[in-house]
């Protein structure tokens, strides 16, 4: 058991997935991403429903719904169940700073508090959609790629200190939990989500 499920007063999103997603088949991974979005518009609505944010789709919307998630983002003790896990994993690999990343590991973010960080994600999606028309939801199904194999995430950006501009992706469930994660060493700040989207914003074509 690798979170206490107890205590969720959240109104969860369950994936209609019976395999991890990255195992899923070409056909699979286009049913679910076409499920994804038509859950979007649920998902933004009830967030900012448990918020009480006006969620416009602006980045300036961003802040007081950043600032919402901070003071409700819970953190546990990570199960042992789940630390002996990532040991065995780290053990395979035979990495050097296994006992650094079992002391980082050593506590995780509430069940809850992983779903709302997805829904901000979803949003923070749509955010970006809604700023520019380059921007659009898309996924690859080529695993060999990257871990976002079959996940939905956003298209469009480029890096143009490259000649040609090398073409980025943008996985905004993950890019919003890399800013929760902030609350580990208590460096979180109502402005992280906006502010990422201000360097990324550089990275849309003109």
């Amino acid at each position: 058991m690798y979170w206490n499920k107890s205590n969720i007063s959240y109104d969860i999103l369950i994936p209609p997935l019976k395999k991890h997603v990255s195992e899923l088949d070409k056909l699979e991974a286009k049913e679910y991403f076409e499920w994804y979005l038509q859950c979007l518009p649920a998902r933004i609505s009830y967030l900012s429903e448990v918020s009480k944010c006006v969620l416009d789709g602006s980045f300036d919307s961003l802040i007081p719904l950043w600032h919402w998630f901070l003071i409700v983002a819970k953190i546990e003790k990570t199960p042992t169940a789940k630390l002996n896990m990532i040991k065995r994993f780290l053990n395979k690999q035979s990495n050097p700073f296994i006992n650094e990343i079992i002391d980082e590991s050593s506590t995780q973010f509430s069940l809850q508090t992983e779903y709302i960080i997805r829904d901000i994600g979803m949003y923070l999606g749509n955010v970006f959609v809604k700023f520019s028309d380059k921007i659009k939801w898309g996924y690859h199904t080529d695993i060999e790629k990257d871990s976002f194999a079959n996940t939905p995430l956003l298209t469009g950006f480029e890096d143009a200190k490259f000649t040609p501009p090398f073409k980025m992706e943008f996985e905004p469930v993950h890019m919003t939990k890399v800013q929760a994660s902030n609350i580990f060493d208590n460096t979180a700040s109502d402005t992280d989500l906006y502010n990422l989207c201000l360097h990324w914003v550089s990275n849309i074509p003109k």
